[in-house]
Formats: structure tokens, C-alpha cells, sequence
């Protein structure tokens, strides 16, 4: 049987332990604490933690391959880890050289420019102490722009918008790396899933509109269509063949009518495609697990008009009410705290256009309270 290593305990590692066993894969999983979702009712759950060495070492020798369900683990440690470790070694996938680049938002940019990839125009910045003067010069280069940490921000955390100059005078940057890249007034956030294997073959998961609240995505729903999305299509495939891709990525895009701009790329499975369990011939986990152990990949065809995935955000309560509703699908992660937005679960609904799918949960929310 084949063994598959996850890093990280979180829901997406979860989603992807529970999907394997379809698939005759053995996953085991490292994380620190036997309450993460992936820990709950897996038999290979490893306690350790994910960045250091040693623990490392001893979880490469139970598998075959080694995925991740986060970029923000370090590509180095892993390198390192590798390097030291006697016998046979895992393969990482994606690789380590496709994660170091991608996991810092400078050199994630400049491979996005390479690959003629649009996306907003950014700068490198350090703070070693903060600096006003710093940030007025950065308004006179790019006009509105946002400040993003390099490495590790996520869901808001460690992004900084500034679409005023007077907002300068009342901000208090941390120390630390960033980019600052031009704000861009689009018109709505999308999301493109895609899967490579190491046969080259690529396949596309529909486009789909986000919604995000508090930094923090809210809804998704689709299908949806834009003029570009063809071209844009075309470049992805020469993007990921260029760097050898291999697995699922999430490209998150700004519309901005005329044009399709590249925000982030997550070289992962994402919240974004959680739809896909309910509603595609083949979800993203399945998908992204047949791409890194180089099985055949089918492009995933629609199974409803319209579909819909909303994020269960917390609200602090410690006793969650959970109701089931004809027609939502659930997926409760099990997380031990509650913690105002935090993702809790999602629900999954299809129906005969994505504003009905969507309609339908916002509706069935008013039952859960997380």
C-alpha cells in the first residue's frame, strides 16, 4: 500500500486522510497536537512538529511521499532533514524548489513576472525599525498599495491596507520583511485550481467567484466565466510546466473586467475548492493525491448548473449547535476552540445556478452556531 506523509493537522489534512482510503493510500500525518482535525480517529496520526529535524527525520522513514497541507512550513528544514536522513528518502511533492519560491510572497512575485503572469506591480521593503518616512515614500511610488509580510501571513494576518495617505500618520508597522504591491480596484475575487503529475499532465477545476469578510474567505461559489480565462489558461500550463509543477495549485485572481490578475498562489489544496466534494466528478483532495504519486489525472466535470461552499466561521460559542438540512452537506473539522473567525467547518450545497447554491446555505446558516 502506498504511504503518503502529511504535514500539518488542520482540516485540509484531514479532508485528505479521509479521501486516500478511496484511493488504497496509507496516510500518516505530523503535527503537534492529538486535538488537530487530522489527529481525530486516524491511526497514523505522529505527534511532532513539522520544523524540526528530528522529528522530521523519523516521520520520512514510515513514507513514500511527503505533501503539505500549508506553504508556510520550512522548505529548508525539510532540505535539511533529507539531507541527514539514511536509507531510503521520501519524495517531497510539490518539490522543495517549487515551495521555497512560492512560500515567500518576493520571490513568489518575480516567478509570477517571469512567467509574463499579470499581477499587481510590487517592491521588496524591510523594516528594522518602523519608519513613516518610509511608508509616504512607498505612497509616492505606487500610490494605494498593500503591505504584506513575505513570509507566513494568511487570512489578513500580517497585511496592511493603505488606500488613503492620511492613514499613514496613524499606522505602526512591525519589524519584519514585506512586499508592497499597487491596491487594485477589482470588480470581484476568483479562484482557478489546477493539477499537474509528473507526466506533465494538467487539468483545471472551474472558475469560481470568492467572497472574503474580514479578510477571512466568507462564500464561493460558480461556475463562472471571464473573456480571459482561455489565454489566462494557456500561461498557467506554461507556468507550471516551466517549474516542473507537481500537484494541485490555487491561483486567487482579481478581475478586474479587462483582466484576470494574479493576487497569491497556494501550492496546495485550498478553501477555495472545497466545493468540489459535492459538486465535481472529482474533488481537489483526490485529485491533488493522484498528481503527487503520478497517477492519471481526469479533468473534473461539473455535476450541477451551480454550486456554492460557505466557511463556518467562529463566533466563540463552546458548544456548537450543528443542523443538518436536506440538501447541505457538512464537514464539521472538530476543532477543540472556538475563536471569532476562525474556520470551524464549511457547508456545500448545488443547485440549478450558483446563486441558488449560495442562497440556499446563507439561508441554512442561521442554523449553526459555531
Amino acid at each position: 500500500m502506498k504511504s503518503i506523509g502529511v504535514l500539518g493537522g488542520g482540516q485540509l489534512s484531514k479532508l485528505l486522510a479521509l479521501k486516500a482510503k478511496t484511493l488504497d493510500i496509507r496516510v500518516f500525518v505530523l503535527s503537534l497536537s492529538e486535538h488537530d482535525p487530522a489527529a481525530l480517529e486516524n491511526p497514523f496520526w505522529i505527534k511532532g512538529n513539522p520544523d524540526k529535524q528530528k522529528d522530521l527525520k523519523s516521520f520520512f522513514k514510515l513514507v513514500d511521499t511527503v505533501t503539505f497541507e500549508s506553504e508556510f512550513f520550512s522548505a529548508r528544514q525539510i532540505k535539511l532533514a533529507l539531507q541527514n536522513q539514511k536509507g531510503k528518502k521520501p519524495d517531497v511533492v510539490p518539490s522543495l524548489s517549487s515551495l521555497s519560491l512560492i512560500q515567500d510572497r518576493w520571490t513568489q512575485k518575480k516567478l509570477l513576472a517571469q512567467y509574463n503572469l499579470e499581477t499587481a506591480d510590487f517592491l521588496k521593503v524591510s523594516f528594522k525599525h518602523f519608519s513613516q518616512k518610509k511608508l509616504f515614500e512607498l505612497w509616492e511610488k505606487l500610490g494605494p498599495f498593500v503591505l504584506k509580510t513575505r513570509t507566513g501571513g494568511y487570512d489578513g494576518y500580517g497585511t496592511f491596507i493603505v488606500k488613503r495617505k492620511s492613514q499613514i500618520k496613524n499606522m505602526n508597522i512591525p519589524r519584519g520583511s514585506f512586499i508592497a504591491e499597487s491596491f487594485i480596484p477589482f470588480k470581484r475575487e476568483l479562484a482557478l485550481l489546477s493539477a499537474r503529475n509528473g507526466k506533465a499532465q494538467i487539468v483545471f477545476f472551474p472558475l469560481v467567484e470568492s467572497f472574503q469578510k474580514n479578510s477571512r474567505c466568507l462564500w464561493v461559489k460558480g461556475p463562472v466565466n471571464h473573456k480571459k480565462l482561455i489565454p489566462f489558461k494557456k500561461q498557467i500550463k506554461n507556468f507550471l510546466n516551466g517549474i516542473d509543477y507537481q500537484g494541485i495549485i490555487t491561483f486567487e485572481l482579481f478581475d478586474t473586467g479587462k483582466h484576470l490578475l494574479v493576487n497569491e498562489l497556494a501550492p496546495r489544496v485550498h478553501n477555495s475548492g472545497h466545493y468540489s466534494l459535492e459538486a465535481l466528478s472529482e474533488d481537489q483532495f483526490t485529485t491533488h493525491l493522484k498528481a503527487i504519486i503520478n497517477r492519471r489525472l481526469t479533468p473534473p466535470k461539473t455535476l450541477k448548473k451551480g454550486f456554492a461552499m460557505l466557511n463556518l466561521l467562529g463566533e466563540g460559542y463552546n458548544k456548537p449547535v450543528l443542523k443538518t438540512k436536506r440538501g447541505i452537506h457538512l464537514y464539521w473539522y472538530g476543532k477543540a476552540i472556538s475563536r471569532k473567525g476562525r474556520k470551524m467547518g464549511h457547508i456545500n450545497a448545488t443547485a440549478h445556478s450558483a446563486q441558488k447554491a449560495l442562497n440556499r446555505l446563507l439561508k441554512a446558516r442561521k442554523l449553526f452556531k459555531v
